[in-house]
């Protein structure tokens, strides 16, 4: 159950941070024209004085390698 939870939260902050970039009409330094751009996202977690810490950090890192996101940890 935790784990979903992990899972479920880290997509949604996934999303909220990627809405977040700039697209093709926004005024951010990105091209917006081609469709390989990768999107840096950066983490920082307090430390891994829990297993719930440890379980979100390891969440991060596994959802933002298989959606292609380049995570600044």
């Amino acid at each position: 159950m935790l784990k979903k939870i992990t899972t479920a939260a880290s997509v949604i902050a996934l999303c909220a941070l990627t809405a977040c970039g700039s697209g093709s009409g926004g005024t951010g330094t990105g091209t917006g024209s081609s469709g390989g751009d990768t999107i840096t996202m950066g983490f920082a977690q307090v430390g891994a004085e829990s297993g719930w810490r440890t379980a979100n950090t390891k969440s991060i890192q596994d959802e933002a390698k298989a959606a292609g996101i380049d995570l600044k940890f």
